[in-house]
């Protein structure tokens, strides 16, 4: 998976599209319910599992990157986006510390 998408891709239709959402502020309910209900509450490597980690990054500032990692340049891209054409996957942005 590219990163978080508004709809399940799996069950999008051509006139419907899921659309990538490339930026987030943090992560909420409305967020997790995004990804579906998960099998475990540890996690099995799923969206919702990955929503999880980045919730927890993000409360101690850390940005995330929810990526395909089987694609070249994937980690590169995320530092140089103009370099590789455009940024990929969704950025958890990091929590602003006060």
């Amino acid at each position: 998976m590219d990163g978080l998408y508004d709809r399940d891709p799996k069950t999008a239709t051509t006139k419907n599209p899921a659309r990538l959402i490339e930026t987030l502020a943090g992560i909420d309910k409305k967020t997790l319910a995004l990804a579906g209900k998960g099998t475990s509450t540890v996690g099995k490597g799923g969206m919702r599992s990955k929503l999880l980690a980045a919730k927890e990054t993000h409360k101690h500032g850390i940005d995330t990157h929810l990526i395909r990692g089987d694609r070249p340049h994937s980690l590169v891209s995320i530092a140089d986006p103009k370099r590789y054409g455009k940024s990929i996957g969704t950025h958890v942005s990091r929590k602003q510390r006060r």
